[in-house]
């Protein structure tokens, strides 16, 4: 059965990269050395002037009379063994045979040691590749977890490893990201879900044991919570896109407006503002840019303690310039600030208010990390030593004045 299915089946060649530079190999070592014996074959040919001795009669008389050479045979062309003396060359002809003969035997033997220790160097030289490959394999098949590691010197194939390690890294992190956002988002929404649904079966057990109006305030609540985390992941999902329709904006104006948002919030939960401003032009979106900066604001009124305080400062530097949310609060660990900037992350508890006002989604942090992220920029978090949390935020400063772009502006118009 075998032999009639490698009968009827044709063989084809598998031209695997192995072959090809095991090939390339061997004609290059083909044609150099097939020059180089050229190159000796014609030098030896035409360069050298052959003399061979004549022989003379034995009965040849000696003394001053004239010798008269005696006719030999016609040199043969081929080489010829002599007892006691191995080959015996006679003529020109025959030592560009042996020559030419030797040549050739010499290059089949070259040819064939290249090929043979081509396929064997290239081996070695490729092995990388088939890890690489298993490494994708693996990949493919949804395990993650596996890394190359290729030892060696930093040459082509190990710096290619590298990023395929680094690549695997950045998606088994991305993957587990986004099943913890699947798992949080789920639970956010099932929250207020619930919610209604357990003040609507207590409705429908007592219709006359309960206030409509009150019912339906709880019911607003739960809503509203629901609304309020689907905008969010939509502001998320859209800040993600990196598409940014970006115009001039002044911060300072920027801030004043989210510093504004969050005014009658901070009183009530008797938190100080303070801010140190300073007109700076950037590139942005202006609609990001406020979401960005009033998430900020919120997360340092929301995460503060009684009585504390939250200050932002715009600074400009070295043609950059820097937005600093600082506030008071509890003592973060230092493990906790990457934590910060993931979806739905909240040290107090899914379900506790911070500070007695309003429950954050836990997505403040991580939308503005986006946001800064789609402008080129990123959030940076700093835990306080005394409590709280310091945000900041940099931007390229435009080399423009408030008087340039009301006159750009007037000019459009």
């Amino acid at each position: 059965m075998t032999a009639a299915l490698l009968a009827t089946r044709p063989l084809h060649f598998r031209r695997t990269i192995r072959t090809r530079l095991t090939l390339a190999y061997t004609l290059l070592m083909l044609v150099l050395a097939g020059v180089t014996l050229l190159a000796l074959y014609l030098f030896m040919r035409w360069a050298p002037t052959y003399e061979f001795p004549t022989t003379t009669s034995p009965h040849q008389a000696t003394g001053a009379a004239q010798l008269t050479p005696v006719p030999v045979a016609a040199p043969s062309n081929v080489l010829t063994p002599a007892p006691g003396k191995g080959l015996v060359v006679r003529s020109t002809d025959t030592l560009l045979s042996t020559l030419l003969f030797a040549s050739a035997a010499a290059l089949a033997v070259l040819v064939c040691a290249a090929a043979g220790l081509g396929w064997i160097a290239t081996g070695r030289m490729l092995r990388p590749l088939h890890d690489i490959t298993v490494a994708a394999r693996r990949a493919g098949s949804g395990r993650l977890d596996h890394r190359i590691a290729l030892p060696g010197p930093q040459d082509e194939l190990k710096e290619l490893s590298d990023t395929f390690d680094a690549m695997l890294a950045r998606l088994e992190q991305a993957f587990h990201a986004h099943q913890r956002f699947a798992a949080n988002a789920s639970h956010e929404l099932r929250t207020p879900l619930a919610t209604t649904q357990a003040v609507l079966d207590v409705a429908l057990a007592d219709p006359d044991g309960h206030d409509v109006a009150a019912l339906a305030r709880k019911l607003r609540v739960a809503n509203r919570q629901s609304l309020d985390t689907v905008d969010a992941l939509l502001d998320l999902a859209d800040s993600a896109q990196g598409v940014l329709d970006g115009e001039i904006v002044d911060l300072a104006e920027a801030v004043c407006e989210a510093v504004a948002a969050v005014t009658d919030e901070a009183r009530t939960a008797g938190i100080g503002l303070d801010a140190v401003l300073s007109h700076a032009l950037v590139q942005a979106d202006p609609v990001l840019l406020r979401q960005l900066l009033v998430n900020l604001m919120q997360n340092a009124v929301r995460h503060n303690t009684a009585g504390g305080t939250a200050s932002v400062a715009v600074s400009v530097k070295d043609g950059s310039v820097t937005i600093t949310v600082r506030n008071s609060g509890e003592v973060i660990p230092d493990a906790a600030i990457p934590l910060l900037t993931e979806p739905f992350y909240r040290r107090a508890g899914r379900t506790a208010d911070t500070n007695g006002g309003p429950r954050g989604r836990g997505l403040g942090l991580a939308l503005a990390a986006t946001i800064a992220a789609a402008h080129g920029t990123q959030l940076v978090l700093i835990a306080n030593a005394r409590g709280g949390l310091t945000a900041s935020v940099t931007f390229p400063l435009l080399n423009l004045t408030l008087g340039e772009v009301t006159s750009s502006d007037g000019g459009d118009r």
